[in-house]
């Protein structure tokens, strides 16, 4: 079984299925927020995605926000 640390965003940027495991979804959702140019991610090279946790979480809290004004 594989064991889940807790990431603190010290810098480490996370790797799709990383940042799946920390949100607890799955990587296709991840993905889509990606394309959807809802969460922000750094390109290494053309096509690897790395994720800054600290910059997701304020992206989802900011959509969090959006949508209960728009209620």
């Amino acid at each position: 079984m594989e064991k889940q640390e807790k990431f603190d965003g010290g810098g480490h940027l996370m790797t799709p299925k990383e940042l799946a495991a920390y949100l607890k979804v799955s990587t296709r959702t991840v993905q889509k927020l990606t394309s959807d140019g809802l969460i922000p991610c750094v390109r290494v090279g053309t096509k690897l995605p790395r994720y800054d946790v600290k910059d997701v979480v304020e992206a989802l809290e900011c959509l969090r926000r959006a949508r209960l004004e728009n209620n």
